[in-house]
């Protein structure tokens, strides 16, 4: 339980939101006011640098003042560390995502608000350094709060943690990062690019099948990407979410009306430069990897994902050298272009899989011999999924050119980690080119755990966190063994039915 003497005697415990072994996160009451506050703290045994970078988080909060981030109230010090935050009720960004409850004018709104409350933040000259949808909310009338500053910097200081040191969340990192350069605006803007696309497309482009996966992505990244996904968006959301993730950091720019793009304004052609005072240069990342990359590797976790208190579902990350110790990552670049998923069929209906056979690319009488006996598959999957045929893992999507697969009736999985397994069966003919889609989430529900006062929950045995979670679990439909553990109470057990779809709320008090 909390040790509730360490709230300060202006304020009255109200609900325990969530606790692991480093701190936990309650509601409290103003007595005076009667107004609800979050109350964040850690227990001084977590050691003295996550104390100091938790105090850290409440400094610079306390210097900003902007509708779009969220407010300190009060913190304590490093004998009693504890921060005081306004109270707003939202979901997380990442969570409206998956559940594609955002209309196109939500998503509008949204993003100028991110958009507004980063450039007030640089503007005081705080770097974020972890922006993703993960730490942003999103309130019921689409009010915005940027959150988690625990790794902020103000742009006169260093942007490593330690000789070799990088900080971010994999998918989100700037690849001049990667390239040993500190962070910076820039690279605050790189990350909310991608934050962009995801939410306009529903697709992170770097968010690979693991870690080794997602840095290729970056370090193969020469801008395709980001153009392809972006290709159908309106001109002003291209243009800006182009620039916020070109390869060069000098290029990357927030129009400077960007901000009211949702009010009917035009948007100015005038550029707002949001750039890392006189360091704005090109970083030509491809010259340098490849030697880089060898020599990556995970020794830290700084911020849990699901089962921490203090973050959200994607790790940041500390990425060293391996002179420092650890194990090697040895990878090479990925393929690198996203292949277009389309979710809608030619009448407009939604399809989760649909396969076609077209004689495009039929091979030439004068082709090589070799070549008969082959076709070709396009191979589509929202989000994303490793490719198996006939049990043979045969490459990740996005994929860089059809699979060359040997004709006849072959057997496809495709397995994601979120959603595990789809298989069926592929009439692969030769010297014909097919096509399959598939979309995980039309054949997936959601579930919700809210449990009191928290829980450890286990899906089929397997470790699915800490609560309260953030967002929603998605899962395949079918039958599943929920297994709640707190140890100061017995275990709860139940079997739920997930439906393809449907969002089940599971709701468990231990009292």
């Amino acid at each position: 339980m909390m040790n509730n003497n360490r709230i300060p005697p202006q304020y009255e415990f109200s609900e325990l939101l969530k606790k692991d072994d480093l701190g936990s996160v309650s509601a409290v009451v103003e007595k005076k006011s009667g107004k609800l506050f979050i109350f964040k703290e850690i227990s001084p045994s977590a050691g003295p640098d996550f104390v100091r970078r938790f105090l850290r988080e409440a400094e610079v909060l306390a210097e900003l003042s902007h509708p779009g981030i969220v407010k300190v109230q009060a913190f304590g010090d490093a004998s009693n560390p504890y921060i005081i935050l306004e109270y707003f009720k939202g979901k997380s960004l990442a969570e409206l995502i998956r559940a594609g409850s955002l209309s196109p004018d939500d998503k509008k709104t949204v993003f100028a608000s991110i958009l507004s409350g980063i450039a007030y933040a640089h503007s005081a000259d705080v770097i974020h350094r972890d922006i993703k949808p993960e730490n942003i909310l999103i309130g019921d009338d689409n009010n915005v709060k940027i959150i988690d500053f625990g790794l902020a910097l103000r742009e006169n200081e260093s942007g490593k943690t330690a000789k070799g040191g990088i900080i971010g969340t994999p998918s989100y990192i700037a690849p001049e990062i990667l390239n040993g350069e500190p962070a910076s605006k820039s690279t605050d803007l790189f990350a909310l690019g991608v934050t962009g696309i995801e939410l306009f497309t529903g697709v992170n482009p770097f968010a690979g099948s693991d870690i080794n996966d997602t840095i290729n992505r970056l370090l193969s990244y020469d801008g395709s990407l980001t153009d392809y996904l972006t290709a159908a968006l309106p001109e002003e959301f291209r243009e800006i979410i182009n620039s916020l993730t070109s390869l060069q950091p000098e290029q990357r720019f927030i129009t400077a009306d960007a901000v009211s793009f949702t009010t009917g304004m035009q948007t100015s052609r005038t550029l707002r430069t949001l750039r890392n005072g006189n360091r704005a240069r090109a970083i030509n990342i491809r010259k340098y990897a490849p030697a880089f990359l060898l020599f990556l590797v995970i020794t830290a976790a700084l911020i849990a994902a699901s089962g921490n208190v203090f973050s959200g579902n994607q790790e940041p990350v500390l990425i060293k050298n391996l002179s420092e110790g650890g194990t090697a990552i040895t990878a090479q670049p990925v393929k690198d272009n996203t292949t277009a998923v389309s979710d809608k069929s030619e009448n407009g209906k939604d399809k989760d899989e649909n396969v076609k056979q077209s004689p495009d690319n039929i091979p030439d009488a004068g082709e090589k011999e070799a070549e008969q006996g082959f076709g070709l598959y396009n191979i589509n999957v929202m989000p994303w999924a490793k490719v198996f045929i006939d049990g043979s893992y045969a490459e990740t999507t996005p994929l860089k050119s059809p699979l060359k697969i040997k004709s006849g009736k072959r057997k496809l999985t495709l397995s994601h980690p979120e959603f595990g397994e789809f298989e069926t069966t592929l009439n692969v003919k030769s010297g014909s080119t097919g096509e399959f889609i598939h979309n995980f989430r039309s054949k997936s529900g959601y579930l919700i755990v809210n449990v009191f006062p928290w829980a450890e929950v286990f899906i089929n045995e397997k470790p699915a966190g800490l609560t309260p979670f953030q967002a929603a679990i998605p899962l395949s439909a079918g039958e599943y063994k929920i297994k709640l553990k707190n140890p100061g109470f017995s275990p709860f057990e139940k079997t739920v039915i997930i439906s393809a779809g449907d969002t089940l709320k599971l709701h468990h008090s231990f009292n």
